[in-house]
């Protein structure tokens, strides 16, 4: 069978001017994955990502970790949504003053958590949106399926994406509810990987939201969520 190894990047810059960015620890996080990766013998026939700055330099850092250099074939697919956009469709819905990049943590995911409910209820205005909730699953499932369709039953795939992309690939896999990929967004750790078996057009989740690379003595405080 076919593996696939699902990766959200490494921590990004919270509270910086480009959030699109990894963070030095982001940088670190990838390094000592792709490592991990080497010490278990596991290389990669094939690597996709999304086309934001962070999934790439995640991808250096998987590369120098691992050292294997890497043919990335990018995908706009794997691209997170637009929380910034999302959320001042949210503001406009409910009427009150928005939060920072630089605000309180907490704060700020209970606000991600309501605009995500909203955007996937379709309560927030189409016109101030640049997808729906529907068209962002959409174009997570054609990856999902452009994968299984280029299967040759033998190959270990590596996929760096975003929180919400891998979030929605695990529900639509499980064919879950759609409050699944809301909730594991918001649990999903800076450089974990789900794992998953794949052959002739079937998928099965293995392992979800793994961290062994962080999860040792000494490293326990590298653990993020931004």
């Amino acid at each position: 069978m076919s593996e696939i190894y699902l990766v959200r990047h490494g921590q990004a810059s919270y509270g910086a001017e480009d959030y699109d960015q990894l963070s030095e620890l982001g940088y670190q996080q990838s390094h000592w994955l792709g490592e991990y990766f080497s010490q278990r013998n596991i290389s990669f026939d094939r690597v996709l990502s999304g086309n934001m700055k962070r999934h790439k330099q995640t991808v250096e850092g998987l590369s120098s970790g691992l050292g294997q250099q890497f043919e990335t074939e990018e995908f706009p697919g794997l691209n997170e949504y637009d929380f910034d956009q999302i959320y001042k469709a949210y503001q406009s819905l409910v009427g009150h003053e928005g939060l920072g990049r630089g605000d309180d943590k907490r704060a700020f995911y209970s606000t991600l958590r309501k605009s995500l409910y909203c955007w996937a209820e379709d309560k927030l205005d189409e016109n101030l949106l640049p997808e729906t909730w529907t068209s962002f699953q959409s174009r997570v499932n054609a990856v999902i399926q452009e994968v299984l369709a280029t299967d040759t039953g033998k190959e270990t795939v590596l996929i760096v994406s975003s929180g919400g992309a891998i979030a929605t690939w695990a529900r639509l896999v499980l064919e879950a509810p759609v409050s699944t990929a809301i909730e594991l967004n918001l649990q999903l750790r800076n450089s974990s990987f789900s794992h998953y078996f794949f052959n002739g057009g079937r998928i099965q989740l293995s392992g979800l939201n793994n961290i062994p690379h962080l999860d040792q003595m000494g490293r326990l405080d590298a653990i993020s969520y931004t």
